[in-house]
């Protein structure tokens, strides 16, 4: 069948892939925090934009295209970073990444992806941006940066509005947790899902490939310690920290390409980062997966 006919809008794929996927990862992929009050915003807010046509125009076709950054691109879209993408499906990183790279739109790959850096940089090319969840290392995080460098990358966005763990109570209530570890709730969702388990069976558990190599250093040896173990302590402990003002003075002095600042809804806030030295800034209220009480993205 065609696929036009399958699919006429983008709300048809949605609920197509929706079916495909466990409750617990359906939920992982969609729900906000607390009581999805901030969801509910930006989307309300969304819906309410309004937008004036006029016909009087020279041009027969729309030009959609956008210079950004010193590049030009298709379109002024680009697809966000989302964590342990691989456990909503293998290769979900790549397969976004390649897509963005065939319509030439940023690509932002987030720290906490399960795909490297370095695989997603030689896929979506000048098209692929980091972002970059800060270590509480100095060492590691400029380790990390400086395989972007190295990497190629030219665009490093810094996500502000994650100073601290965050408690979202359908993960809890579903029974997963990230890394994923499988209970008899979250088995019981994969045995409804043939399709999803199968395809994850064959690619194996995710993992945080930009991380994997940071876990014992500085610690003493933990050969006993499974890859997920370890994985989860260096979350909860090492990773994720409160981006003071001097924090993201170093950050700007040891990037030497563009850099955007990420969760940012404060305007006199925003001036400050300019002011810091930042290129540009995203507004975002983190898709309202941090906090409830937060503006919509767009109001």
């Amino acid at each position: 069948m065609n696929i036009e006919k399958r699919f006429p809008c983008v709300a048809d794929l949605e609920t197509a892939a929706l079916r495909r996927l466990p409750r617990f990862v359906r939920e992982y992929l969609m729900g906000g925090i607390g009581n999805g009050v901030g969801v509910q915003k930006n989307r309300d807010a969304m819906n309410a934009v309004e937008l004036m046509p006029r016909y009087l125009a020279e041009a027969d076709q729309p030009n959609l295209s956008c210079h950004l950054l010193g590049r030009n691109y298709d379109a002024p879209f680009g697809v966000a970073p989302i964590g342990l993408a691989g456990l909503v499906w293998p290769r979900a990183e790549t397969i976004l990444a390649t897509a963005a790279k065939a319509h030439n739109i940023p690509y932002v790959l987030s720290t906490v992806a399960t795909a490297s850096l370095e695989d997603i940089r030689e896929v979506a090319g000048e098209n692929s941006w980091f972002q970059l969840y800060t270590p509480r290392e100095p060492k590691i995080r400029k380790d990390l940066m400086g395989r972007c460098e190295q990497a190629g990358y030219d665009t490093l966005v810094v996500t502000v509005d994650v100073p601290y763990q965050t408690r979202r109570e359908h993960d809890i209530r579903n029974g997963l947790s990230v890394p994923p570890r499988f209970n008899l709730t979250t088995l019981c969702q994969i045995m409804g899902h043939p399709p999803w388990a199968l395809h994850m069976l064959f690619s194996g558990i995710p993992r945080f490939a930009n991380l994997e190599r940071y876990y014992d250093q500085g610690l003493p040896p933990s050969r006993s310690k499974s890859n997920i173990q370890q994985s989860v302590q260096f979350i909860k402990e090492r990773l994720g920290l409160h981006i003071s003002r001097g924090i993201f003075e170093d950050i700007r002095t040891d990037w030497p390409g563009k850099l955007l600042v990420k969760g940012v809804l404060d305007p006199e806030e925003a001036r400050t980062y300019l002011a810091l030295g930042a290129d540009g800034i995203i507004v975002s209220n983190h898709g309202g997966r941090q906090l409830d009480a937060a503006p919509s993205s767009v109001s």
